[in-house]
């Protein structure tokens, strides 16, 4: 279990950071964290036993690493790198930017760990230490989960940028509500958006709750939910048939794809099916993931990389073989391939009444942030909402 320090753990602090590090904060010092709004000081138990522990300060946008330790009888085991995972990951959802730290240059073990996490070397710090030793700068970069987005969206849209909302224009699929889009934020937003609106329906995106604005509008609350890839734990083992999508499997994804949107009519499933399959081959940004029982797909997701951070999506699981374990095993695979790429930062949504939010946050990923969408089909174009 991680959870931030309180005052029962003082002294098990104290003397885990002698007994690791040879030296300790104190006990002043770590009782002023705990009222502190800047210090995020983390422990690691298993039972009532504390294994690990990390103290760190918080500005809103750097996450300055001050000490790090793990008990020396349960080193080697995963929980370093699962604790300062957690971390990074619970504190990039409140702001962070990017994290920093000095570690002893004759330190290869705790740089490896760092260089493993994603931290990369920035400088050096001579002399720094009382004995005289070197200190190496080490950063993490976060990347920017507005922009991941942003970008996620032009792989299939254009954007229109105007004085109170962001238009997303897809020419290929007009009818493709996720693509065909608005984005504000205000009461002005949505006027200009109403007044605006040449489709046969309108569908506003926005981070703030417009309800009041919109009360005749369906409404729709997704969840977006982040961790970094070393503190998402999934327990399956694999034994049905997982890959990456290749043109061999062009047929079997298209037709997989095209049943599951034959609800929304023939043309769609057509066109959709056929996009995305050629997107999922032909653009390297994307890596498409597939799981067979024998011959027969039965489930895809696919990630969409930017920097290194991956956002997972169109996680579908056919209905017949869901709660068979099926969707773990899928996840798990297409998480250790992310890792082999350098993956550091995971994101993903689900809608919040969902049970599978759930699930995800049983894996390790932690609650991001909120998107409200509003939905509303029209029978006479802009004129219905005047």
């Amino acid at each position: 279990m991680i959870r931030r320090i309180n005052y029962d753990d003082v002294n098990k602090i104290i003397e885990l950071e002698n007994d690791t590090l040879g030296t300790t904060l104190g006990k002043d010092m770590l009782e002023m964290a705990i009222r502190s709004d800047l210090a995020y000081y983390y422990a690691y138990y298993e039972g009532k036993e504390l294994l690990g522990y990390i103290s760190t300060m918080f500005d809103g946008e750097i996450i300055e690493i001050l000490n790090f330790c793990v008990n020396k009888n349960h080193q080697g085991k995963g929980i370093g790198k699962r604790l300062l995972a957690y971390v990074l990951s619970y504190l990039n959802t409140i702001g962070a930017k990017s994290s920093i730290l000095e570690v002893r240059q004759s330190n290869i073990k705790a740089i490896g760990l760092y260089k493993k996490i994603g931290y990369k070397e920035i400088s050096k710090r001579k002399n720094y230490y009382s004995n005289g030793e070197d200190a190496l700068v080490l950063e993490f970069k976060f990347a920017s989960h507005i922009e991941l987005e942003d970008k996620y969206n032009l792989e299939f849209s254009k954007k229109e940028i105007k004085d109170n909302y962001i238009n997303f224009i897809d020419d290929i699929q007009p009818i493709k509500y996720s693509n065909n889009f608005y984005v504000t934020s205000d009461k002005k937003g949505v006027k200009a958006i109403l007044k605006d609106n040449k489709r046969d329906f309108i569908k506003i995106d926005s981070f703030n709750d417009l309800s009041e604005y919109l009360k005749d509008f369906e409404k729709n609350v997704t969840v977006y939910l982040l961790s970094h890839i070393y503190n998402i734990s999934i327990n399956s083992n694999s034994n049905h048939k997982i890959k990456k999508l290749d043109f061999n499997d062009y047929a079997d994804l298209r037709n997989f794809i095209y049943k599951e949107d034959l609800r929304f009519g023939e043309e769609f499933a057509k066109g959709n099916a056929d996009r995305l399959t050629e997107t999922f081959l032909n653009n390297d940004k994307f890596t498409c993931y597939l799981i067979y029982d024998n011959y027969i797909l039965v489930g895809m997701i696919h990630a969409y990389i930017y920097e290194n951070m991956a956002k997972l999506e169109e996680f579908v699981i056919l209905e017949s073989y869901r709660n068979k374990g099926y969707g773990k095993e899928l996840f798990k695979y297409a998480i250790a391939d992310l890792e082999n790429k350098d993956i550091k930062m995971i994101e993903l949504e689900a809608e919040l009444d969902d049970y599978p939010i759930n699930i995800y946050k049983s894996w390790g990923f932690i609650e991001e942030r909120k998107r409200y969408s509003f939905f509303k089909e029209l029978k006479n174009g802009k004129d219905e909402c005047n």
